[in-house]
Parts: structure tokens; C-alpha cells; sequence
């Protein structure tokens, strides 16, 4: 092909993000795009997408309905009739074609060759072929049985993955559309509808919508499009895309001017494809219909950009396949230089009638299949297919086997939130109200954890004198609202925006919690009874409140009475604002006042609430709760004494101010058990761990605080794009406690210093302090003792034994709180606990004599080692992982703060990211730091974990999650893993059954295993096919070969099961600091093949030389002229050459895989696998007895020739017995030389190595805040 000008083309080479380089045929088609005038195209079909060439910007751009570009009104204006003709509808047809999400079926000869086919397979067909014709059946059949059921395992798994994918995509369901209803449909300062469109309505296919269609939105229906929703509300289901399964209430665009952006202001009006809506709301529901316009159809949807990003996952960078292409590459160059140095010896042979032409060919082909094994894919497959077994023990099963090696190289690992680190919703922490004390003196009343309690106090006694306690300074006439507790219990109750659906509670699930805390009810039906002006009623329980308040009513009618609060007027939530507020009456009690409640961020309240009003300690208490991970609000309150024409038409700019600070709200995220253990496993083994969630920023947060993904030391930096408008666009970096402090926007550095966090030692939280000391000690011994019966359970195979089980926090925080409150003597506070952490260190005492007495089940923990037998071993581990940046930049820009962002911030500086140089390492800086991403897309996932694998040192990366929306970013991920009660996923490689994060750590064990497996493994195949090189090329120079079962003993009795079962050893029980090498072509593994290839063969040809400087020895050309059968070449095999360097040669086996079998601190030692072992000493004893004791069937059997004689005379020559010793003592050295150049040689060569290559290391990787060089 010629390259030519775009209009001359006939077909495109495209690039991919990725590299990936696809050929497609480009086409013309004539067609209305974008309300321009009819003319012809240029287009191709690439991934899905549809593109078509602009020759105004030079570009190829994709088809879509380019809403983007309009405002609310003009999408109203333009495409608020909906269609309508039927030539309209055509024309639509031809250009966005079918609503179809359907993925076409790949054929099965294409599965064949994309995923079964591969140059080790090719490989192994040719081997087997020419092994037929020396002829060498054995071997050939178990291989080419082996590697048969490998291809048609791969190839109907893969088919049953494809066939999964298709059904997920596809989705078709009948809608009603309404098109040619213009006459129906008004805009006159809105959208009007007329009754009569419901005659209108047409039931069709959701196949055959198009942007522009106006379909009705019925309750129960799951969308088979994105829509714009343009009357009404709906409350809608979208955890399918985002993984949140709290609904959503969307409501109709807005009738204004704004820009439309789907994922920004729009996405409040834009029902997605895939989501489900499960109630829609109308004042005149049931005579009009809920109407949507139709807005992106097919792959063009959110649930399509989701398909396409599984389809299409970025390939991996990970490089075991393509150095052991590399490798072998090398190793079939050197048989190729065996052949060449063998070809005088060959012709020799020729020439002396010792060989045949036949044999010249298959002589010189059959170096090649012993110089690159065969066998082994095989080997490497099966020693995986160990790790999976295990995996799957552990209820972790796979579909993608290499993932398994791919997964031991993972150093930053990525989680979603709800349903992975965290159950669904929260829990109530406790409350703090304020205790009024005289003017200007309000300090934080004790924690209350009952919330029904609050509001219930009695009143206090001041001076002496009965008086009621007043919040609201002196001559307030409305006692009934003075006492602090009750106000913060009507904000709780009254200050939310949930509502119900089908009678249940719907809404933020923190607003669900707190409103069920107060144990009020909500009323929504029947509000003209109380007031055309109420949204919606608040009542208390029927309760006793005569001794909470002074009133001019008799207390007989205060007794047994609720509290009915009307909602007036609501604010809804702003992120900008950081708060929400709401307007209510009190229903029960004739006032001329209403009162303001306000919700919001702690620090946001502070600065609306009256100086005077504000607790002492309110900074130190709010960092210690901050800290320890807990979500907290606070509330302030404020009297409006107006009339309701007033209330109506109140800005909340103008009253949300001068508050009176009513307390705070402290929530608890619901962690699983497991997860903050698992968090500090991942931290101590250096594996980076990230927060990626679609939740929002403060949740996330204080999730991240209280799992450790954040540290509580550091302060957190948020950032997000500013809603100011003269900043619009511009991305702040606020200080999560105190957004008066920000960071700079070119570097992400503080601006003015850090905010030290405030010290705990106030009196408020000393009792919480020690609570919660004491919960954790109690959770760390739970923690140990279901390990150590764990460990036991594996080492006895028992599952009878109940294990301890992890409990939530709240539980350990009530036993901690009992058995303080139980301790007999009544010192003083201090002294308790004091006497209690002096328990607990007696528990943690007697835990660790159990631990000693169990040691043999903890064993793999290898406490026994001193310190510097410790260092010297992670030296010598680190020094092996030359291929890999073994530094952790994460680790080394501690500066006391870690960053959160949002997506949309996210995606502006990856957009900005290709603008410059600073840019780019904004970019960099912000992805070293960032560990929390809250409102991620599914699609920005992907983009994250893209982002991160194209780090300058190229890391590998883990994702975990639910599997639902987060199916992109999981097979994006370099490891993904679904936490689903499924066996098989097609969202991830992964599919845990286990709901929880336990199985990453599980998985990075096997994976680090694996894929030190596959290295021995990798390197004892090559080493096996060096020693067999070299033995073939010693016997060629005296025109021999080894005899068949002598090869076959090689290949299927010692190499075989040897290869197979290195693989069986498990993985260690703890999670390492360091990560295996991933990169074959480096020098600890060139060092190490080469060095034993070296060592072997040298040492074949001392045992070669010995063997010729022997007084008996005959030459194998002699001795078969002396027995005159030169007629029958397989009688060549027969000579002392090739048996003296079989026996011998059976050992250096033995000892080049036990070398290669060191596997700490990835595995356990090669002793502890029980099949291995028994295999190794079955095979050292059967060389010993061939070597020492044969009898006449194993030397008839192994052709062992032992004299020269013919039938009926004395032998001529005969090897002593005393050369069988030599050959052992030779065969000793020998290995003893192997397994210590490998375990010390190669070490202290690659120390070396890696200190001269420390010192030439480029230091921008190191710094974070270097320039990236070009």
C-alpha cells in the first residue's frame, strides 16, 4: 500500500492510545450531520464507533448527536417536538443507524488464531513432527496430548467469555414514542403538554429509536438509551453505572439558558442507558406522560462507552512473553551455531559411512528442538494452573490464566468503596449538642449515642435556682425551643431531602441515617390538611415532655403530645455551598416565626454561625473526629419571623447567616471487617492503595481516613473545579479541615505553610480516646488468633474448627466501653485505663506464649530470623529485581498532606496534560499524591488506571471492585478482581466469591508465586535444554547421539515432573516488601543462565576428557568396527561416551532444579512441597541406583554400555566400578558448585550490579518534582 492524501485514501492505518494499529476501509455516505446542508462523507467503523471527516478542522471526529454545543433552551427550541416526519425519522436512521448495542459474534477461527495460536504452539506442531521421524513417540504423544487439551480448554473458555459479553451488551425492550406531535407540545417560557398526545403514542422497538425521538418514561422501565428527561421527576436505579445503589432523583432540564454538559449541570436531567426507573413524579401524572428526549443511542451511550472499555482494555505492559520470544530467539541462534560447529564432525562421520544423509538433516533440525524446549508453554501453563487451583480453594477463581504472573507485579492497587472496602450505608457515631453556660461560654455537650435521648434532659439548675437553659440569649419569649438537644434533633429530622418511594425511605444514605436515628416519621400524602404550602411533614413519637419546657399551657395538655414540624421551604444540597438547608414551622403551636435548619460541612457552618455561639475546642475536637475517619456535619439554626409570602420568596443567600451553632452529626462508615487489616498489609508489603470511587468526595474521605488508605498524620488537600464564575474552569485545592488554606496550582504545593494537627489532650474526648485504644487492642487480638487458627486449619486441613471472626468497629467500641465500665475498683479515670491497657498488654502477652507454642503453624512468617539475616536477605531480593525501579516515589514525597479530586477535575488536568511540559508534570505530581478519587465515571476509572500504567517505571496495577460499573476499570487494570457470588465474571480476569478485599492480598501471594514459579521454571527449561545442547554437541564430535531412552528419561522422568511440580510449592503466607523481577532479559537472569550454562558445561567436558584419559577407554568409531555393526546407525548409540555423560548429566538436572527452586520470600521452601520432594528423591534415588546398582534391565533399558565385547568372547575394554564413584564425586562437586553460585555468586554479581546502576539512575524518577525528560 502507498500512503496518499485522506480524500484519495481507500484505506486508514490507525493508531490506538495504546499502540494497537488496526487497518480499516474507509467509505463515503452522503447525509445530513449537525443541521448542516446535505453533502457526501468520508467514514469508517472503527471499535464500534462511527467516524466521519471534517475538512474544516482536518480531522476524523465521531458521529454523535451534538447536544453539547446548546443551552437548555435551544435543545428545548430545537428538539423539544421530538420528530416530526417519518423522511425525518429515515434520514436519522441512515446516520446513527439501529439502537443496537449487540457485539458481533467473533468466528471461531478467528478465537483460534487471536488466542490459541502462538509461536510456542507452532513450535511444539514442528518439534513433534520431526520427532516422528527420528523416530521418538514416546515424549511426542504426552506433549501433543498435553498441549491439544490446552488449545480447546483455552478456545471454549474464551467462546464462553465472548458469549457472556454479548448478552450483557445487547438489550432490547418496547417503548412508546411519540413522533409527528408538534401541534401537542408548547414552549411558551416552558414545556407544555397537551392531553390529547397520549393518542399519539406509538409501542416499538428500542432497536429502532434515534437521537431526537420523545419516548415516555413509565415507572419500572430500565433504559434502553440515554435520555434527557424534559417534565417531571424520576427517581431512578443507576447502579449498573455507577455502583451506588442508593436512587437518584432526577428532574426535567431546565427551561433556561445554561450550557448542556451530560456529565456536569445535565447530568441532573439525563437518565442513562442501563439504569432502571423505578418511580416517576408529575402533578398531572396519569393524564400526561412522562416524556424523555432521546439523546445518545447504540455505543454512543454511557452503558456503550462502558462495553467498548471491556472490549478494548488498554494492553499491559508486562513483558514475560515477549523477552521469553527474546530468549528463546537466543537460544535457537546458539543451535544454530551448534549445528555450524558440528558440521565437520558430521561430514566425517559421512564420509567414514557412519552416518546417512537422512541423519545429517534430522540431526542438524533436531538441535533446534533441543536447544528450545518444547515443552515449555506446557510447563510454565501447568505450573499456573497450580496457583489458580489454590486461588480457587480460596473461592478466587479466573478466566485469563497469564493474569496470574501479571498479578505478582502489582505495587499500586486501586479499590472502589460501597460494597468493596465498605457495606451499604453508615452508621450513627453519636451526637454532640451544645450546653449553653452564660454568655459567650458554649462548650460541647458529652457524646450522646442514643439519638432518641436527645432532646430529653432535664433542666438545669443554675445558681441554685430552677431555670430554663437558653441557647438563644435572654428574652427570647419561645422557650419551648431553647433547649439545644431538641433543636438538634428537629435539624436532624426536618434538614434532608430524602422522600419515599413505595413507602420506603429513598435518598443520600447519610440523611436516611440520620432521619431513621431520630426515630421521627415522614408524611408526604395528604399535606392540604395541614397547609397548601407545606413539601412535607416531620413528627416525633407521642413522648412525655412536661419537665422539658415552661410554657403558658397547662402541662396535662403538654403530656403525651408530639412535635409536628411543616417543611416549607427547601434548599437542596450544593457543593459549592457546602451545605443545605430547610425552612420549617412548627405545626403544633400558633408562632409568628418560622426557623431556618442548616446542614453542612463543619467548617462551612463555623463560618455562618455567630461568633458567641461556637463551642470551645471546636477546632481540636473536629480534628481528632476528622482523623480517626468519621463523617461529621454540623447544623446551625436561625429564627425568621416573617409571614409566608415572605418565606416564599426568600433567597438563601439572604438568611443563611448569623446562625446559632446547634452541634454536630458524627457518622461512622460501615467498613467490612477485614478491610483496614488489609489496607496495613498492602501498605507494609509497599503496595501503593487508592480509593476510586463514583460516591462523593467527603464520604470517600472519611472512608479513606478510617480504613488507613489515608494516614491520619497528613493533612488532605481536595480538588475540584471552582463553580465561581470568575474562576470558572479553574481547578482549587482546598485543605479539607479549613478551606481557607490551599495549595498552589502550578506545583501542589502548600501555599503558607501546613495547619499542624490540634492535640488530643482535651477533656471532651478522653473517654473516647481510651474507647477506642482499647476497641483496637481488642480487634488486634481477634486479629491474631484467627490467624494463627487459619494457619492452623491449613496445616491440619481441618474446617471443623470455628475461627474467630472479625467484628465491626461499633462492636469493639461497645465491648471496649463495657469492660471499662466493669473494672471493680474506682480509681480515677486515668487509673482505668491505665489498668485496662495493662490487661490488654497481659491478653497480647498470653497471645504471644501461644503464638511461641504454635510456632510450627506460623513458621512461614520466618520470625526466627535475626535482623541482619533479614536485611541481608531483602538486599540480596532487591538486588535480583534489577529490572524494576525498586523505589517507592509515593514513599519518598511524604510531605505531611495526600490529595483527593474529583473526576472532573481529573479529566481537566489529563486534557491540559499534552498543553506543556509543567503540565504534564502537574499531571504526574497530582497522580504521585492524589490517593482518593471521588465522583469517577466509569470511564474515568479506566482513564485513572491508563494514567497510572503510563508512570515513567511503568507500574503494574490492581483493581478491585464490584464489578458492575467498575467493568471497565477492571479490565483495564493490569490485575482485576470482582467481588461477585459468581464464579466467573467477564468484568474481570478475577472473580472473587468472598465479598471482601481479603482475596487481593490471597491473589498477590499466589501472583508473586506464580511468577517466580514461571521464572525458575522459564530458566530450569533452558538451562535443561543447554545441558542437553552441550551433551549432544560433545557426542556429534564423535558421531553419536544419546540413546532414546536415555532422552526419554531425560524429557518425561526427571526434566517432566520436575518442571510440573516446581510450581506446586505455595506461595509464602506473608505479603513481601519486595516484587519479584518481571523482566527476563536483565542481568541477575542472564547472569544466572549463563553462569550455570557455563558451569554445566564445562564441566561435561571435564567428565568427557576424564572419560578419554581412561586406559580402557575405546572411541566409539573403534569399538563399533571391532563389533562390526556400522550397518545399523541406532548401534552408534551404544559407546561409553554417551552413557558416561548420561549418568553423569543426570545430576546436573537435579542440581541446576533445586538451584532454581529458591523462592524466598515469595515461596515457601521447596521442602515443604510435599510432591516435589518426593518426586526429587524418587529421581536422585533412581540416578544413584542406574548409576551404582543398575541391574540388566536398566542397563538394557538406558543402553548403558559397560564393556566391548562380542557375544561369545572376553571384552576388550570394560569400565570399572571405580569410575561409577568418580562420576558421582564429579556429579558432586558439580552441584554443590550450582546451588552456590546461584544462591551467593549471582546475589553478590547482582548487588554490584545494581549499586554501579543506582548511581546512573535518571533523578527525575526519584523526585516527583523534577522535569520529565523528553
Amino acid at each position: 500500500m502507498i500512503k496518499c492524501q485522506t480524500s484519495e485514501a481507500e484505506y486508514l492505518r490507525v493508531v490506538s492510545q495504546d499502540d494497537q494499529i488496526t487497518l480499516v476501509k474507509i467509505e463515503s455516505k452522503t447525509m445530513k450531520l449537525n443541521n448542516k446542508p446535505l453533502q457526501c462523507y468520508l467514514i469508517f467503523n472503527y471499535r464500534l464507533y462511527t467516524y466521519y471527516y471534517d475538512s474544516t478542522q482536518d480531522c476524523f471526529l465521531p458521529i454523535q448527536f451534538a447536544l453539547s454545543q446548546l443551552t437548555n433552551q435551544q435543545i428545548y427550541q430545537q428538539y423539544g417536538l421530538g420528530i416530526s416526519s417519518d423522511q425525518k425519522y429515515q434520514e436519522l436512521i441512515s446516520i446513527y443507524g439501529q439502537n443496537n448495542t449487540e457485539i458481533p459474534e467473533k468466528p471461531t477461527m478467528k478465537i483460534f488464531i487471536d488466542e490459541v495460536l502462538s509461536p510456542f504452539y507452532i513450535f511444539q506442531v514442528f518439534s513433534i513432527i520431526i520427532w516422528i521421524l527420528l523416530p521418538y513417540y514416546y515424549y511426542s504423544a504426552i506433549l501433543f496430548t498435553i498441549s491439544a487439551l490446552q488449545c480447546i480448554f483455552t478456545l471454549i473458555e474464551t467462546k464462553n467469555n465472548n458469549k457472556k459479553l454479548r448478552e450483557m451488551s445487547f438489550f432490547e425492550t418496547q417503548v412508546f414514542v411519540y413522533r409527528g406531535v408538534s401541534q401537542y407540545i408548547k414552549l411558551d417560557g416552558g414545556y407544555v403538554i397537551d392531553r390529547k398526545i397520549s393518542n399519539y403514542k406509538q409501542k416499538i422497538s428500542s432497536l429502532n429509536l434515534v437521537p431526537g425521538d420523545l419516548i415516555e418514561i413509565p415507572d419500572g422501565q430500565i433504559l434502553p438509551c440515554d435520555v434527557i428527561l424534559m417534565n417531571g421527576t424520576s427517581v431512578m436505579n443507576e447502579s449498573m453505572l455507577t455502583g451506588e445503589s442508593i436512587p437518584v432523583i432526577k428532574s426535567a432540564l431546565p427551561f433556561s439558558s445554561n450550557q448542556y454538559h451530560p456529565n456536569e449541570d445535565g447530568k441532573q436531567s439525563t437518565l442513562f442507558a442501563g439504569t432502571k426507573c423505578i418511580e416517576t413524579r408529575y402533578h398531572l401524572k396519569g393524564s400526561i406522560p412522562i416524556l424523555g428526549l432521546v439523546s445518545s443511542t447504540s455505543f454512543n451511550t454511557m452503558k456503550g462507552q462502558l462495553v467498548r472499555s471491556i472490549l478494548y482494555p488498554k494492553q499491559n505492559s508486562f513483558s514475560f512473553y515477549v523477552d521469553s520470544l527474546k530468549f528463546i530467539a537466543v537460544l535457537a541462534f546458539i543451535s544454530l551455531l551448534g549445528f555450524f560447529f558440528s558440521i565437520p564432525f558430521m561430514i566425517r562421520g559421512y564420509n567414514l559411512n557412519f552416518l546417512e544423509v537422512r541423519d545429517l538433516i534430522l540431526g542438524s533440525v533436531n538441535l533446534v528442538t533441543i536447544t528450545v524446549p518444547p515443552a515449555l508453554p506446557t510447563c510454565l501453563s501447568i505450573g499456573i494452573s497450580f496457583a489458580i487451583s489454590r486461588l480457587k480453594k480460596q473461592k478466587i477463581y479466573c478466566i485469563s490464566p497469564p493474569k496470574v504472573n501479571i498479578s505478582g507485579k502489582v505495587t499500586i492497587m486501586c479499590f472502589d468503596k460501597t460494597g468493596t472496602l465498605t457495606e451499604e450505608g453508615l452508621d450513627m457515631y453519636g451526637l454532640r449538642s451544645v450546653v449553653y453556660q452564660g454568655p459567650n461560654r458554649v462548650n460541647f455537650a458529652k457524646l450522646e449515642e442514643d439519638t432518641y435521648k436527645l432532646g430529653m434532659n432535664k433542666i438545669l439548675k443554675l445558681n441554685g435556682y430552677p431555670e430554663q437553659e437558653h441557647l438563644y440569649g435572654e428574652g427570647n419569649p419561645y422557650s419551648i425551643i431553647g433547649d439545644p438537644d431538641l433543636i438538634l434533633k428537629e435539624c436532624m429530622a426536618s434538614c434532608h431531602g430524602i422522600t419515599r418511594v413505595k413507602g420506603e425511605l429513598i435518598g443520600d444514605p447519610l440523611e436516611v441515617k440520620m432521619f431513621e436515628a431520630t426515630e421521627w416519621e415522614l408524611i408526604e400524602q395528604n399535606l392540604s390538611f395541614y397547609s397548601e404550602l407545606v413539601l412535607a411533614v416531620v413528627k416525633s413519637k407521642k413522648m412525655d415532655i412536661s419537665e422539658q419546657y415552661k410554657t403558658s399551657q397547662p402541662l396535662n395538655q403538654m403530656n403525651q403530645t408530639q412535635i409536628k414540624l411543616g417543611i416549607v421551604k427547601r434548599f437542596e444540597f450544593s457543593s459549592k455551598l457546602q451545605r443545605m438547608s430547610t425552612i420549617v414551622k412548627n405545626l403544633d403551636f400558633n408562632t409568628d416565626f418560622y426557623k431556618l435548619y442548616v446542614k453542612g460541612s463543619p467548617e462551612k457552618i463555623f463560618e455562618l454561625s455567630k461568633p458567641s455561639s461556637i463551642p470551645q475546642n471546636f477546632n481540636e475536637i473536629l480534628d481528632f473526629y476528622a482523623r480517626k475517619g468519621f463523617r461529621v456535619l454540623a447544623f446551625g439554626v436561625k429564627i425568621l419571623k416573617m409571614n409566608q409570602h415572605q418565606i416564599q420568596k426568600l433567597e438563601r443567600d439572604e438568611i443563611e447567616n448569623n446562625l446559632t451553632f446547634a452541634g454536630l452529626l458524627i457518622m461512622e462508615n460501615k467498613l467490612k471487617p477485614i478491610t483496614k487489616s488489609i489496607i496495613e498489609d498492602l501498605q507494609d508489603a509497599n503496595v501503593r492503595t487508592i480509593m476510586v470511587t463514583g460516591d462523593n468526595a467527603l464520604t470517600a474521605i472519611s472512608v479513606g481516613r478510617q480504613c488507613k488508605i489515608l494516614d491520619e498524620k497528613n493533612r488532605v488537600y481536595f480538588g475540584d473545579l471552582s463553580d465561581d464564575p470568575a474562576q470558572k474552569g479553574k481547578i482549587v485545592w482546598r485543605d479539607f479541615e479549613n478551606s481557607q488554606k490551599h495549595l498552589k496550582e502550578d506545583d501542589l504545593q502548600p501555599e503558607n505553610g501546613l495547619i499542624k494537627y490540634q492535640d488530643n489532650q482535651i477533656p471532651e474526648i478522653q473517654e473516647e480516646i481510651a474507647i477506642i485504644q482499647y476497641a483496637q487492642k481488642l480487634e488486634s487480638v481477634d486479629r491474631r488468633i484467627s490467624m494463627m487458627q487459619q494457619n492452623q486449619r491449613k496445616k491440619t486441613d481441618s474446617i471443623n474448627q470455628p475461627l474467630v471472626s472479625l467484628q465491626s468497629s461499633k462492636i469493639y467500641r461497645e465491648r471496649a466501653k463495657t469492660q471499662i465500665n466493669e473494672q471493680e475498683d474506682k480509681q480515677t479515670k486515668d487509673q482505668t485505663i491505665i489498668k485496662v491497657e495493662i490487661n490488654t498488654q497481659k491478653k497480647l502477652n498470653k497471645m504471644s506464649e501461644i503464638s511461641q507454642a504454635s510456632e510450627s503453624n506460623c513458621s512461614t512468617y520466618s520470625e526466627d530470623l535475626d535482623t541482619n539475616q533479614k536485611i541481608q536477605e531483602e538486599q540480596a531480593i532487591a538486588a535480583l529485581n534489577d529490572d524494576i525501579n525498586d523505589f517507592i516515589p509515593w514513599n519518598n514525597s511524604q510531605d505531611g498532606y495526600t490529595l483527593a479530586i474529583t473526576g472532573r477535575a481529573f479529566s481537566k488536568i489529563i486534557s491540559q496534560s499534552t498543553q506543556s511540559d509543567e503540565k504534564a508534570q502537574l499531571l504526574r505530581t497530582m497522580l504521585l499524591k492524589t490517593q482518593i478519587f471521588a465522583r469517577m465515571r466509569p470511564e474515568e476509572k479506566s482513564l485513572l488506571l491508563q494514567q497510572l500504567q503510563d508512570l515513567p517505571w511503568k507500574p503494574t496495577c490492581g483493581m478491585c471492585g464490584d464489578g458492575a460499573n467498575d467493568c471497565g476499570a477492571l479490565k483495564t487494570a493490569d490485575m482485576g478482581i470482582s467481588l461477585s457470588e459468581a464464579e466467573a465474571s467477564i468484568a474481570a480476569p478475577f472473580t472473587s466469591k468472598i465479598q471482601d478485599i481479603s482475596c487481593v492480598v490471597e491473589l498477590l501471594r499466589e501472583g508473586r508465586a506464580a511468577l517466580v514459579t514461571s521464572f525458575s521454571c522459564f530458566k530450569f527449561m533452558a538451562l535443561y535444554s543447554m545441558i542437553q545442547f552441550f551433551t549432544t554437541i560433545i557426542l556429534y564430535t564423535v558421531n553419536t547421539l544419546p540413546g532414546d531412552m536415555q532422552f526419554l528419561y531425560w524429557d518425561l522422568f526427571t526434566v517432566f515432573p520436575l518442571a510440573l511440580l516446581m510450581g506446586h510449592t505455595e506461595a509464602s503466607q506473608k505479603l513481601s516488601k519486595q516484587v519479584p523481577g518481571s523482566n527476563l532479559i536483565s542481568f541477575p537472569v542472564l547472569c544466572s543462565v549463563i553462569g550455570m550454562t557455563i558451569l554445566n558445561a564445562g564441566f561435561q567436558v571435564i567428565m568427557f576428557l576424564i572419560l578419554r584419559a581412561q586406559s580402557w577407554y575405546i572411541s566409539v568409531y573403534d569399538t563399533h568396527i571391532y563389533l562390526n555393526d556400522l550397518d545399523d546407525p541406532s548401534n552408534r548409540k551404544n559407546c561409553y561416551e554417551s552413557t558416561v555423560l548420561f549418568l553423569f548429566v543426570n545430576f546436573q538436572y537435579i542440581s541446576t532444579c533445586i538451584a532454581f527452586s529458591i523462592g524466598k520470600p515469595f515461596k515457601k521452601e521447596f521442602y515443604t512441597n510435599l510432591f516435589f520432594s518426593v518426586s526429587l528423591g524418587l529421581i536422585v534415588s533412581l540416578s544413584l541406583y542406574v548409576l551404582l546398582l543398575h541391574d540388566s534391565f536398566t542397563t538394557d533399558f538406558f543402553s548403558i554400555f559397560e564393556e566391548v565385547k562380542l557375544d561369545d568372547q572376553e571384552p576388550i575394554s570394560e569400565m570399572p566400578y571405580v569410575f561409577l564413584l568418580i562420576i558421582l564425586a564429579v556429579a558432586c562437586v558439580n552441584s554443590a558448585i550450582n546451588i552456590a553460585y546461584e544462591k551467593y555468586v549471582v546475589v553478590k554479581l547482582a548487588v554490584a550490579y545494581k549499586s554501579r546502576k543506582d548511581k546512573k539512575r535518571n533523578p527525575a524518577l526519584l523526585d516527583p518534582q523534577q522535569k520529565i525528560k523528553s
